[in-house]
């Protein structure tokens, strides 16, 4: 209720407030869960209040909402293969229903964010147009979205009906930031984009090449989200030669090389992620999960 007052007496200053002040700070809260509940809360408020749609604080809001979401979903994954090691298979269809209907809402409010970054830079993926510094990670957040949705949409069997397109559209809109400012994420968001759409890739380029040696480039500045994009990626894809590499080199990236401090909440979330794909492998191989990123290689 104080939220919901603050915001009403702001009104039209409440998407410069958000993406200036709250954004920021919540950015550089390495705690997940946490985090994730404000962006639900927010979001209500948001959405209550304005006159004016706060699209830009709106990509924050839900793309964080779903954050919890994706914890879920993680979690039923686990436990589902849990079951299916010990022949429970009426556990395994319930945890996997349960987990798809958890990716469902998680895609619904990452389409939601990527519609407010779409009203709010509208020439995503058909031209380039201006990006404010300020707002670059608010962009990029968007852009992760984005991703994020097709990815979710995806695990439902396509059931939230995400455009086919938002890959590409994606990719192209990455190339309009510098990557190098950004830790080479743009650079991960385009070539993610190679992996997905076959034939996207400019002639020459290896798309799975390419989205290592970007996330490479980041880690070394502290930030794994190019690596968990990796790893996600080449588990869906079945090639488990690039999920361990991604694995091992998160894991030294961890271990030698603090996040920004901007950087904080997205870091912690592809710990999150890279997590979950060793969980996975890890319960596959020997039944339980690892004490950290990396495992044993398989034995021939």
């Amino acid at each position: 209720m104080i939220l919901l007052t603050l915001l009403g007496c702001l009104r039209g200053p409440v998407d410069h407030l958000t993406t200036q002040r709250v954004v920021p700070a919540a950015l550089r809260v390495p705690d997940v869960d946490r985090v994730c509940r404000t962006g639900g809360a927010l979001g209500y408020a948001l959405v209550a209040v304005p006159r004016r749609t706060p699209h830009e604080a709106l990509v924050i809001a839900d793309t964080t909402a779903a954050l919890c979401d994706e914890e879920s979903a993680r979690a039923l994954e686990l436990e589902a293969l849990l079951h299916r090691r010990e022949g429970r298979i009426e556990a395994v269809r319930d945890a996997m229903e349960a987990g798809r209907r958890v990716r469902r809402r998680a895609a619904l409010r990452h389409a939601s964010a990527f519609a407010h970054t779409t009203a709010r830079w509208d020439w995503i993926g058909e031209s380039c147009g201006r990006v404010k510094r300020d707002d670059q990670l608010t962009f990029l957040v968007g852009l992760m979205a984005g991703t994020l949705a097709m990815l979710d949409d995806k695990a439902t069997g396509s059931e939230v009906g995400v455009p086919l397109d938002t890959l590409a559209r994606v990719g192209r809109a990455a190339r309009c930031v510098d990557s190098a400012t950004w830790w080479e994420v743009p650079a991960t968001f385009e070539a993610a984009a190679w992996t997905l759409v076959p034939g996207d890739a400019p002639e020459g380029v290896d798309p799975w090449d390419a989205i290592q040696e970007a996330a490479r480039k980041g880690s070394a500045g502290g930030v794994r989200l190019g690596w968990a994009l990796v790893a996600v990626l080449a588990s869906n894809a079945g090639r488990e030669a690039i999920v361990r590499t991604a694995l091992a080199e998160s894991e030294a990236s961890f271990a030698s090389t603090p996040a920004p401090a901007d950087w904080a909440l997205l870091d912690a979330f592809a710990h999150d992620l890279l997590q979950h794909e060793a969980d996975m492998l890890g319960i596959r191989e020997q039944g339980y999960r690892p004490a950290g990123l990396t495992l044993p290689e398989p034995s021939p």
